[in-house]
Order: structure tokens, then sequence, then C-alpha cells
């Protein structure tokens, strides 16, 4: 059995820190004391992860879990040590790839590091940047102990935009998904997993709810949860959005970004004032189209330019986009065009005017490809919209039709 087995790779140190820690008792400590000992707890779960890691490697290694008749060492973490799927997959994973990078390993089995900063670290650890990373480890290593971990994901994309200039952005890890189920007893459980550009825009639709509710009668009894408010809260945009008579993509969120120059050229992201981190193709996205206010600043932060709604596409000129376009413009495309966004041909940032000549639409998808994947688009001198792909590439449909046949009169 893997479990009892005698041969056990564990550090003295963690023992005796484990044994000094778990002895305390909290009721006896001050409130002082208290803030201390949550931290002592923290850091020697960061140690075991970095252990755990060390021998999770070991028993996918050697097999170890098919002593107990397990298929994979996943399925064993699952039946022995009671870990989810993901939870497991994510464990391995990072036990993995952890292998080739000593130094990082060990930060982690001191205890000076966090499993959610080596997380965030390796997600930037590509076939293009491993080489750079694994030299950078120590640098890598100060920057996760010196910012604060809202701002990590940022910090680690310069690392990688300047280690890898022509490389993608990191992918995100998710899947958009929804669900909403009923139960036996009628209510509905909503459970979704949202990207970060549709999850900045509902928590600012939430946000602007609750403060609607919070100033009009309603049969609350206030103050309630911070949960509730958001239930409540959420049940108050849907009604709005049947009893709209407008477009969907007539009116939008209001959101302010800040950004650099260098940010927007190097592909980076920008913090909202919400406070959470949007990638550099959602930033341009913003750009775009949409009721965006985008602060430029230079790079010691000092405000530049704003950006105010009015520079954006307003209800009148979408119709009129609409109208025009009908669907999306990417070819062979027929998404319809309400459901579309506005995308600059030439870009805002590069001097790009919100003239219908400068605006075509593009359905969410095919956007996503123009912003993060250096598609190109551009509209010809008969007005049609030509898509390019990241090659150069002209793309469409082979016009069969013009190839000359030789005369046989």
């Amino acid at each position: 059995m893997v479990g009892t087995a005698t041969a056990r790779d564990k550090s003295d140190v963690i023992v005796d820190v484990a044994a000094n820690v778990m002895c305390v008792d909290i009721g006896a400590l001050a409130d002082d004391e208290l803030a201390d000992h949550i931290v002592d707890i923290e850091q020697l779960r960061a140690r075991m992860d970095g252990q755990l890691s060390v021998a999770l490697a070991r028993l996918e290694n050697s097999r170890a879990y098919e002593s107990d008749g397990a298929v994979t060492a996943k399925s064993w973490l699952k039946h022995h040590v009671r870990m989810t799927g993901p939870q497991a997959g994510a464990r391995l994973k990072v036990a993995r790839r952890l292998q080739r990078f000593d130094t990082i390993l060990r930060a982690l089995r001191d205890g000076r590091i966090t499993f959610d900063q080596v997380r965030l670290m390796l997600a930037r650890c590509t076939p293009m940047t491993e080489s750079a990373f694994a030299a950078d480890q120590t640098t890598l290593i100060d920057l996760a102990r010196s910012v604060h971990i809202d701002d990590l994901a940022h910090a680690l994309d310069v690392w990688a935009a300047y280690a890898d200039p022509n490389g993608a952005e990191p992918e995100d890890s998710g899947t958009d998904s929804l669900h909403l189920n009923q139960s036996l007893h009628g209510r509905h459980m909503l459970q979704g997993d949202l990207n970060s550009v549709d999850g900045e825009l509902l928590g600012r639709a939430l946000e602007r709810a609750e403060q609607q509710l919070g100033s009009t009668s309603h049969p609350y009894e206030w103050p309630l949860e911070p949960a509730t408010r958001r239930a409540h809260a959420l049940a108050l945009i849907a009604r709005h959005f049947l009893d709209c008579n407008e477009s969907p993509q007539a009116s939008r969120p209001s959101i302010t970004i800040l950004t650099n120059p260098t940010d927007l050229a190097l592909g980076l992201g920008a913090r909202t004032d919400r406070g959470s981190w949007l990638t550099g193709d959602h930033v341009r996205r913003f750009l775009c189209d949409a009721t965006i206010q985008a602060a430029l600043t230079d790079e010691k932060g000092n405000l530049l330019r704003v950006y105010s709604l009015g520079q954006f596409p307003d209800a009148k000129l979408r119709r009129s986009i609409v109208a025009r376009d009908l669907s999306c413009q990417f070819p062979g495309c027929d998404f319809p065009g309400n459901r579309c966004e506005v995308h600059h041909l030439r870009h805002r940032s590069s001097g790009g005017e919100t003239t219908p000549e400068n605006l075509a639409l593009f359905c969410d998808r095919h956007h996503h490809l123009l912003h993060r994947y250096g598609w190109k688009a551009f509209r010809n001198d008969d007005g049609i919209v030509v898509v390019l792909n990241r090659h150069g590439d002209p793309v469409g449909p082979q016009r069969l039709w013009d190839v000359r046949y030789p005369d046989t009169s």
C-alpha cells in the first residue's frame, strides 16, 4: 500500500515547525499574536505544498499508485486523499512541471512563496519562454515576494512580454459556462465560470443594480448579506433587460481602465477602477467598442489623456453600422449584426477615428482573433472589408470562376 510505505520522504524541519504550530492554544492568543499565528499556519501550508509536490512527482514517476490498483495518480488521489478531479489534476500538473525548476521548488518548500504564486508563475512558462523562465527563477521569486498578490499576474505578464515579445498572452484557463438549475423545491441554483471581460461587465452591472436597490423602496429588509444583495441585483438586471427596447449592444456599463503607451505597445494589460486586471487583448477590445472610459497615463502614472464616452460609437452610430453591415464582416460568418461588436479597422491607439468608414461589425469570436492573434482587417477601395490572417494572407473562398481557360474556338 502506498499510504503505509515505511520509507517516508519528509523534512525534519517541516515536522518540527508543524509540531510547534499545531500545539498552540489559539484561544489563549492575544489579537496581535493571532495574526502572527495565521501567518505561521499559511507558511507551514506552503512548506507542505512544496513537500507534497515532491511526493506527487515521485508517486507519478514510480507509478507507485498501481500497487493499490489505481490506473492513474489522479484517480489514486481522488480515492485515497479525497481530492476532487480538478484539484488533483492541478496538483499533479504543478508537481510535474516543478521538477524542472529546482529554485522555485526550493522556495516553495522553504515557505518563501505560496502554491498560488507558483501556479501564476508556471502559467507564464511556455515553450518560447521556458529557457528564460529557468534562468530567471530567482528574479521571479523576488517578484512574487515583493508584489501584492493582486498585481502579481500583471507583473508576470510584463516579464513574459519581454521574455517573448512575439508570444501570445496567456490563455484564459477556463471555459465560459453558466448553469441555472431548478431544485425539487422550486428554487434555482446558479453556477458559472466567466472570462475576465464578461466577469468585469457583470460585476459592474451588479454594483450598479445594488446601488439602485439601496435607493428605492423594496420589500426586503436592509441591510442584507452581500450574497443576498447580489442575488436581488441580478434579478433586477434580468427585469431591466426584458423591459429594455434597445438592442443589448446599444447601452453597456461604463468602465474606466488605466493604461499607458508602452503597455499598449507591448500588448500588456491594465487595471480597472474596480481593482481587477484585464489582459492587453481585452483592453484593446474595450478601447475599440464599448461605453468605456480609458485613462491614458505615462510610465509614472501621470494622466495624459482621457477617452471620453462620446468618442466611442453611440447608439445612433451603432444602429447605422448594423443597418449597413447586417452581420459579422468576417468571411463566411453570418452572426447577426445586432449582437456583434463594432471594431475600429485602424485602432484608436494608432489614431483611428470613430467614423463609419473606419468601423465594421465583428462577432465576439472574430473580434477576439483580430486583437489577440494579430489578424488584420481593412476596407478596400470598393468599401469591402478584407481580412488578413496572421501570415498576411487574405481570408475567404477561392474564386474558381476567375480561372482563365484556354480558347478552344
